[in-house]
């Protein structure tokens, strides 16, 4: 028995923002979508934490990249203050906690997303399904357009679509050397979600060096990643 099978589909939307991690003032974004943010797209579609992963293998650039600068008003520290004279009451004030930044976006992006649904080890099928169950329930979802919650690029006002692989539509057929990209801030092998109450609950920082080929990233697997260590998650 397969423990893990191939899906497929094409994501597309009017702007998107993959952040890069070491930029702490003003978002910037990379030029092509991380493989986190396409992992977390596949989740936001069909999402069984207990039963599979996903394990992001082939990225297709489909547009021009292109770029485009918006400046928004936003939180300092991010954080709202409590109001110290009203008890309970949390407010913000413009004059102390609101500054414009600069924002650089993707515009126009569309992306094809080659993933593996990949059984979690510990996990024993039930006798009425195997690894293709999770596909055809995987590709009912991109067909009829459903999801467990709106999947975005990047941050949430970016939506993202989907929908089946358009095989009118091909890859740009451009060479690009990305540099070293962001590839996950978990172990996608362990869908864990991080405790609030435990102050020493880590995030596993990885990376890998992301060069495109007639448009088409190939994505090394999860162990042959750069290891980033950890980093503690700042709540």
């Amino acid at each position: 028995m397969k423990d893990k099978i191939e899906i497929s589909l094409d994501l597309y939307g009017n702007f998107a923002c993959f952040t890069r991690p070491y930029m702490k003032l003003d978002r910037v974004t990379y030029d092509v979508i991380t493989p986190s943010a396409a992992r977390g797209i596949l989740c936001s579609i069909l999402c069984k934490p207990k039963k599979f992963y996903y394990e992001i293998t082939k990225i297709e650039i489909m547009n021009e990249i292109k770029h485009i600068d918006i400046k928004k008003n936003e939180l300092k520290d991010g954080k709202i203050k409590m109001d110290t004279k009203q008890d309970d009451i949390l407010s913000i004030y413009r004059e102390d906690d609101i500054t414009q930044k600069n924002n650089r976006y993707l515009k126009d992006v569309y992306y094809r997303i080659y993933a593996n649904i990949v059984k979690m080890p510990e996990y024993q099928y039930r006798s009425d399904e195997n690894i293709l169950t999770f596909k055809r329930e995987f590709d009912r979802c991109v067909n009829y357009g459903k999801c467990k919650k709106q999947p975005y690029f990047g941050t949430k006002e970016c939506i993202c679509y989907f929908e089946p692989v358009n095989t009118q539509k091909y890859a740009l057929q451009k060479n690009i050397d990305f540099g070293i990209c962001l590839y996950d801030i978990f172990d996608i092998t362990k869908n864990t979600i991080l405790d609030k109450k435990n102050k020493d609950d880590v995030v596993n920082i990885t990376f890998y060096h992301a060069i495109a080929e007639n448009g088409v990233i190939t994505i090394p697997p999860f162990n042959e990643i750069i290891k980033g260590g950890t980093a503690q998650y700042d709540w």
